[in-house]
């Protein structure tokens, strides 16, 4: 579109903006504390356009956990358009805040149907935050939605007492399943129970087996541990051996695929030699399942 011909229907748009009868938009109540953002104009709509509606996540909502333990949010609304001048795609602001401070507020390009806004911010675990849209177009801008909230989701405790931050490559795939030895290895080079399980602990691996189930766990939490039967060699934090029942499998991660904790776990043996001198990461399965083994999550926190 021309300059001359955008700064036209700007002009339009506006002073059909200031004979409306909208009123003026209002700060989310309580969020007036000091910000490191610089906030956008505020007061009565120059922009004639509908109000973004229609908020994902819906306002009230707990996100996902995201992939390696993250929280990834995107936020998104129905794509407002220009009242008399449809055909003119407007940008949408988005207003952002923890408590009472502005956090960020992006100028996002407007898309067909939808328009959204993939969060940069660094969020915080068990938190809620209060967001908005509006519609602009050059310095004109529209009235600003409803507020609406969400809260991000707690942080996993077994991940939370990790003494490393969890490697990219343990993140969520679509095939889940799949080879996932580039995890065990990262884990490996971070994990300070690797080199006693090369040096020939069981415990060692053991514990290193729990990090990397933990690692897997933090974006799908259908990963985790074998249990064991009384009797059959099983690992608790401390110590190996034919135990009560209270250990899990020593070197065994283990993927949920049904609800049934019996038969519908699928599961991997990430050491090779585990227990003996030179021990190395491994990705062997899927293995036999026995009817007396059961699926069960990584221990909270995970030296339990």
């Amino acid at each position: 579109m021309k300059p001359a011909i955008q700064i036209g229907l700007v002009l339009l748009l506006a002073a059909s903006a200031a004979c409306s009868s909208n009123s003026n938009p209002v700060s989310p109540s309580g969020v007036s504390g000091a910000s490191s953002v610089a906030a956008v104009p505020e007061g009565t709509p120059t922009l004639k356009a509908n109000v973004p509606s229609s908020p994902m996540p819906e306002s009230g909502s707990t996100t996902a956990l995201g992939p390696s333990n993250t929280i990834a949010v995107t936020l998104s609304v129905a794509t407002a358009t220009a009242t008399h001048v449809s055909s003119v795609q407007v940008a949408h602001r988005f207003q952002l805040w923890e408590g009472s401070t502005l956090i960020a507020e992006p100028l996002v390009p407007a898309v067909a149907g939808r328009t959204s806004w993939a969060v940069t911010s660094q969020l915080k675990f068990n938190t809620t935050y209060t967001w908005r849209a509006r519609a602009e177009l050059a310095d004109a801008y529209g009235q600003w939605s409803p507020n609406w909230t969400f809260r991000t989701p707690e942080q996993p405790a077994a991940a939370a007492s990790l003494p490393f931050a969890i490697p990219a490559s343990c993140g969520s795939r679509p095939n889940p399943t799949s080879n996932r030895i580039q995890c065990v290895s990262d884990v490996a080079r971070v994990s300070p129970e690797w080199g006693r399980c090369q040096g020939g602990s069981g415990v060692g691996c053991h514990r290193f087996t729990r990090h990397v189930a933990a690692s897997l766990a933090a974006s799908d939490p259908a990963w985790g541990l074998i249990g064991k039967a009384p009797g059959e060699t099983q690992c608790t934090w401390n110590r190996c051996g034919g135990l009560s029942g209270e250990g899990y499998g020593e070197d065994v991660v283990a993927y949920l695929a049904s609800p049934d904790r019996f038969s519908g776990w699928i599961g991997f043996d990430i050491v090779s030699g585990a227990g003996a001198p030179g021990a190395n990461i491994a990705w062997g399965g899927p293995l036999p399942r026995r009817s007396t083994n059961y699926w069960t999550p990584v221990p909270s926190p995970i030296d339990r």
